[in-house]
């Protein structure tokens, strides 16, 4: 996890909702990974990237935004993914996330 998600994640008081919200954050991370089809680095994936170079922004009744940064981000700008389309929900101690890479049709082979 990045510093802000570990910030935003321990801001409720509620250790419950601490860890839905960890476990959002996994589920869009893996889901963006899915995604850029690159996978993580610390799964055996020497191609993969690393798990805080995808960070899951949210503020409090807001949409999630993607950030992506080094591999992930370079990934991404070479399939021309210039946005992300993020649906979390929760089913009891289960998070599910589906994303969407937006990308430019100019910039597609």
């Amino acid at each position: 996890m990045t510093p802000g998600e570990k910030a935003f994640c321990l801001s409720h008081p509620s250790a419950k909702v601490q860890l839905n919200r960890i476990a959002a954050r996994i589920a869009v991370k893996e889901s963006v990974s899915k995604a850029l089809g690159i996978g993580f680095s610390a799964m055996g994936n020497p191609e993969g990237t690393h798990w805080s170079a995808i960070e899951m922004q949210r503020e409090e009744r807001q949409a999630p935004q993607i950030q992506l940064y080094a591999k992930a981000q370079a990934k991404a700008e070479a399939l021309g993914i210039q946005d992300w389309l993020v649906s979390v929900t929760h089913d009891g101690d289960y998070a599910f996330a589906v994303v969407l890479g937006i990308s430019n049709p100019e910039k597609s082979d």
